[in-house]
């Protein structure tokens, strides 16, 4: 029997009732960051993702200016789940985050631009995938182009022919996010639909249901 698939949508409160930063902006603090007066400030942020085989965690590291006031960076990473060396699958200069395992293993998907780290932005943010070992990365959508619009918060369906996101709507004179909702995309890559105009909410996820 085929599984229905049901959308489970996190509820975000309105956009303008958020605490989020920019690059050049303070945000509140959050527990697992450090303070380093005059010294580069490196953060793991957000639950670890863990691969299917239960071998690999993926997860993204902050990275914080030398003053600790704003974020200036962020990366995918892996690493073994029993522990040892990182690997970083990209680098600080795209503001890489988000990462979730396709079903077989063999790719991760993650956007630029998180929407959970940074607020308001003029640059777009998109959705990518890459291997775990770091090649092969390739973008999936590409409609995002400023900060007006914006794909964020991938996860992966269940058959891995799909992939759940938020698509961020923000103003066009201060880009701050005025509205996300849930939306899917193909995992070979086009632009996503719309679940539905109602819905309002971030952080979208697939599961099965009998």
């Amino acid at each position: 029997m085929n599984a229905t698939i049901a959308v489970l949508v996190r509820m975000v409160r309105r956009a303008t009732e958020r605490r989020c930063e920019q690059p050049g902006t303070r945000r509140g603090r959050q527990p697992n960051e450090r303070s380093e007066a005059g010294a580069t400030v490196v953060v793991i942020d957000n639950a670890p993702n863990v691969s299917p085989d239960g071998s690999s965690i993926a997860f993204d590291i902050l990275h914080w200016d030398p003053t600790n006031n704003f974020l200036d960076g962020s990366l995918v990473a892996v690493m073994p789940s029993a522990g040892g060396p990182e690997q970083r699958l990209t680098t600080f200069d795209t503001f890489m985050a988000h990462p979730d395992w396709s079903p077989d293993g063999q790719e991760i998907v993650m956007n630029s631009y998180d929407l959970g780290n940074i607020q308001t932005t003029e640059h777009a943010s998109n959705i990518y995938a890459v291997k775990p070992d770091g090649s092969a990365i390739r973008q999936i959508t590409s409609s995002s182009v400023d900060g007006t619009m914006r794909i964020c918060q991938p996860h992966w369906s269940p058959d891995g022919t799909q992939i759940v996101v938020a698509v961020a709507t923000a103003s066009s004179d201060d880009f701050r996010v005025r509205n996300v909702r849930p939306a899917v995309v193909g995992a070979a890559g086009g632009e996503p639909m719309l679940l539905s105009p109602d819905i309002d909410g971030g952080a979208p996820d697939l599961r099965p249901t009998t």
